[in-house]
């Protein structure tokens, strides 16, 4: 491209040097064939009029002619004395009685017209162009010469402008190459700036030569530069910023292209689906996702529509349900892209199970006593009322499943407190042993009745604990309740406390019925029992430990259940110090 700019500003530049030339010499050449036109047809004028003189002194025709003849040998002019009719009277160059009437000839017509007449023509005597000039009077003198003269000047002139014209011509070019080079190289210098910048060279720089219009151009590339490299960086930081934010997305989200092939997949979305880096970009949505119910969502999304229904699907490795869904990314009429993320709805469906089964078990724990209480009440309103003792027993169903309800529901307000968080902490430094004698007390005389052993454990000296006392205490009082209650007669229970790294660990073992090792992981659900009749019996509402998890949650610390069926149970739980400044744990 500059190779040929330049040879087309060089051939430009040339045929505009010839042109001029051309028409300078044309323009030349006339002016000058006019000049000397002039200048020879005053010189012969000044002959004419010297010949005029010269006839007012000859007495006759023969004396007329000799001195036109020795004028015009002198002059080397043709001299022609003509009178008022046009007849010839002398001549110098033929036999004026041999020459025909010269009346018709323009320069003569003028003359005799008072005129001065000048002619340039053919002369049908010699057969030569000449100039003539004819001066007014009686006679009218013509003087002639050949322009043969004139053409020999011009031809001399000619040669001298030609010899002057091939140096300058020759500077001319020179000029028109050196300004043709300088323009092609800032041409040039442009194109590379353009093109570097089109490669994402932002920093190279354009030189600004001048005032003209290249510079103009040059100043605008410049300003170009300037504006493009905005808008890149500034695009730049957008890109970033969405990939963080997409990167930082707790949902999976993968972004296919107008082909359904992948342009993008975030974090979450490459642990779910074990993507490899950008090795997976490319590849279809059916290899990517390798469920049918995905790839139908995609190929029924039709070109109006920009989301279709979401639904949810069963993951199998890691295993987890999510929720699908597809939308049209849109990119104002050309072919969009796809958006398909899965969100991990797999703790809102436990949630939603444990919800379910909650009210569920609810239900079933407030009916059996209800329908205890009805069934009395309708026997005594019957017929037992007449009965003392039938009246007794019933009552006293009545009043143990009122006790029951009163139970559960407190135990479901004390759940729900726990797992909202509803009630704030009271952190107050205290005894850690003090909470451990206090639950001692409790339940010395109810384990006695049950003729089981109740033994607190604590060390001698204080252990500093700074938590909220009464939760710790609920606690324990859960965990020794339960133990009390499943710890057959001749049994033992123990309650301890001692100090641990940060904190203090409390222990609550016994030598009860135990728990099957496959009932361990669900003790802590809710309304969860290893044995549903004997808990029932016991009076037991199957919330005790879900209480205690969240409880020892809500302060921070940690619950550990050992057990071993038919040979007892034993619970660790560490509670941490905590300051009333220090952050709830998540």
């Amino acid at each position: 491209m500059p190779r040929r700019l330049f040879a087309r500003v060089l051939l430009q530049s040339a045929l505009v040097l010839a042109t001029v030339l051309v028409a300078g010499g044309i323009a030349l050449d006339r002016f000058l064939s006019q000049s000397e036109i002039a200048r020879l047809g005053d010189q012969v004028e000044r002959f004419a009029l010297m010949l005029r003189e010269d006839a007012t002194r000859c007495n006759g025709p023969a004396s007329l002619q000799a001195a036109v003849r020795r004028m015009g040998e002198v002059t080397h002019v043709r001299f022609t004395v003509v009178d008022p009719r046009g007849i010839v009277l002398a001549d110098s160059a033929r036999d004026p009685a041999t020459m025909e009437n010269h009346a018709s000839h323009p320069e003569v017509g003028e003359a005799l017209a008072g005129r001065e007449g000048r002619s340039l023509r053919k002369s049908g005597t010699l057969g030569i162009e000449m100039l003539y000039v004819a001066l007014p009077g009686t006679p009218v003198v013509r003087a002639a010469v050949p322009l043969s003269e004139v053409h020999a000047v011009l031809g001399q002139v000619r040669r001298g402008v030609l010899l002057a014209a091939f140096p300058a011509a020759a500077v001319a070019l020179a000029l028109s190459l050196v300004l043709a080079r300088s323009l092609t190289n800032r041409v040039e210098a442009m194109i590379r700036f353009a093109s570097a910048i089109a490669r994402g060279e932002y920093d190279r720089t354009l030189r600004v030569r001048g005032d003209d219009e290249l510079a103009d151009m040059e100043r605008s590339l410049l300003e170009l530069r300037d504006e493009i490299r905005g808008r890149i960086e500034a695009l730049g930081r957008e890109k970033q910023t969405l990939e963080g934010l997409v990167e930082g997305l707790p949902h999976a989200m993968l972004v296919f292209d107008a082909q359904s092939r992948l342009a993008l997949a975030n974090a979450p979305a490459r642990a779910l689906l074990r993507l490899v880096g950008d090795q997976a970009k490319g590849l279809p949505v059916g290899e990517v996702v390798r469920d049918p119910r995905v790839l139908e969502a995609v190929d029924s999304l039709r070109p109006g529509d920009t989301a279709s229904q979401p639904f949810r699907l069963t993951w199998r490795d890691p295993p987890g349900e999510f929720e699908v869904s597809v939308w049209r990314l849109p990119r104002g009429g050309a072919p969009s892209d796809l958006l398909v993320m899965l969100r991990d709805v797999t703790r809102e469906a436990h949630l939603e199970r444990v919800r379910t089964d909650f009210i569920t078990n609810l239900s079933h724990e407030l009916r059996t006593p209800l329908t205890a209480i009805r069934g009395s009440a309708e026997t005594l309103l019957d017929a037992a009322l007449a009965d003392p003792s039938a009246s007794a027993r019933f009552l006293d169903t009545i009043r143990r499943n009122a006790l029951r309800l009163e139970a559960l529901l407190g135990d479901v307000s004390d759940l729900a407190r726990a797992e909202a968080e509803a009630e704030p902490l009271d952190l107050r430094p205290f005894d850690g042993r003090d909470v451990v004698g206090a639950v001692h007390d409790l339940f010395a005389g109810e384990a006695q009745k049950a003729g089981v052993s109740l033994e607190a454990r604590v060390p001698g000296e204080p252990i500093p604990l700074t938590s909220d006392a009464a939760k710790v205490e609920s606690i324990l009082i859960n965990l020794v309740q339960n133990s009390v209650r499943y710890t057959p007669a001749g049994g033992r229970v123990t309650v301890g406390a001692e100090a641990s790294a940060g904190g203090v660990t409390y222990r609550v073992e016994d030598t009860g019925v135990g728990i099957p090792a496959r009932d361990l992981p669900r003790v802590t659900e809710r309304f969860y029992r290893v044995d549903p009749g004997r808990s029932r019996a016991m009076g037991g509402t199957g919330l005790g430990l879900s209480i205690v998890k969240h409880l020892v949650e809500l302060l921070g610390g940690s619950l550990e259940i050992r057990s071993d069926q038919g040979r007892g149970t034993e619970v660790r739980i560490v509670v941490p110090s905590r300051g009333p400044g220090d952050p709830r744990p998540p």
